[in-house]
């Protein structure tokens, strides 16, 4: 029995860290703005005679609606987002904001596009719309405590188990991602032939044919038997200066193998998460690192990313660290 207790005080731990609070402002502002992206695309998409998308009773709900009501469908979108990130009618708004955004990003992968941004973004609004913790920092609190600042900045203790689970959903978009490039790439991803190809100019969205797909049969079973062996991302950089700084990193063999090892040590890392706070610091400050340095070299932003690693990352802790360290190398330098 007191081996299940501890399990259980272990697993649903209290706290009174804001990251589950930071969260459902800072993520539901940055999804939202990809939001309305996608939904003016999908305006886009609906004005064209035809729409090729993967038809099922689902997609083609989804149709008939984004199709048939678009601006009221916009207007939910911002509406119920800004209420989410305000905190009104906090678990409602962000449970409506969170489905929504879940139909939303269904429908656009069923037109053959998967936003790889919005993957985690959206697993971990639905997991926020459970977890306990998010009426801190909300216009709920501020009402409820009678407009009263100071009490609206004191953070409620809350059950951390929601924080836990979005650790998890970090863990495997991380490490499934270093899976991955072994599991199809083999090591040979590491030699960074497929790094330079990408830097080199070659998947650019300025050229005329950017990505490519290798069709084959059916018959071949890659991820599924859809009929693909192969295919590349594209480039989405359009800065000149900062595509010639590429192109000459592209043409360094060791530093293209160097940084693609790097990156599967990075992705297959992230298991540390979990157990060790130091690394768990280190690792999500690399995460910020990680995906600036893509925006820069290919454009592509991930900012929903880097808001979720900067969400979680333990601010005082850090501090902490950082002060107890310098102090130990004065110490040291002291003779």
């Amino acid at each position: 029995m007191s081996k299940i207790n501890s399990l259980y005080l272990q697993l649903f731990r209290r706290t009174d860290k804001p990251y589950i609070p930071l969260l459902r402002i800072f993520l539901v502002l940055i999804s939202l703005k990809e939001l309305i992206t996608v939904s003016h695309k999908f305006r886009a998409y609906f004005s064209e005679p035809v729409l090729f998308y993967r038809s099922d009773a689902l997609t083609d709900a989804l149709y008939a609606l984004f199709s048939s009501y678009p601006t009221q469908f916009f207007y939910l979108f911002v509406i119920v987002g800004c209420f989410a990130a305000l905190g009104l009618m906090t678990r409602w708004t962000l449970s409506i904001y969170a489905l929504t955004y879940l139909m939303v990003i269904y429908f656009d992968t069923s037109t053959g596009i998967y936003n790889h941004e919005t993957g985690l973004s959206v697993q971990i609004l639905l997991v926020l719309s459970m977890a306990p913790g998010i009426k801190n920092f909300s216009l709920d609190n501020l009402i409820k405590n009678r407009f009263q600042f100071n009490s609206w900045l004191k953070i409620e203790s809350y059950n951390d188990w929601g924080l836990k689970l979005i650790m998890l959903l970090i863990v495997l978009g991380y490490f499934t991602a270093g899976v991955s490039k072994i599991r199809y790439g083999t090591f040979n991803w590491m030699d960074g032939e497929t790094l330079s190809y990408y830097l080199s100019g070659q998947a650019s969205f300025l050229n005329p044919v950017a990505q490519k797909f290798i069709p084959v049969s059916e018959s071949v079973d890659w991820k599924g038997t859809n009929g693909i062996v192969a295919y590349t991302y594209g480039n989405f950089q359009s800065k000149p200066q900062l595509i010639e700084w590429t192109k000459i990193l592209s043409k360094s063999d060791w530093l293209m193998s160097l940084l693609s090892v790097v990156t599967i040590l990075f992705e297959l890392g992230a298991l540390g998460i979990l157990f060790w706070k130091p690394y768990r610091v280190f690792f999500l400050l690399s995460a910020v690192g990680f995906h600036f340095s893509i925006r820069l070299f290919m454009g592509l932003g991930f900012l929903d990313y880097q808001v979720i690693c900067l969400c979680l990352v333990d601010w005082p802790y850090l501090y902490s660290y950082l002060t107890n360290l310098i102090k130990w190398i004065k110490q040291k330098m002291t003779f």
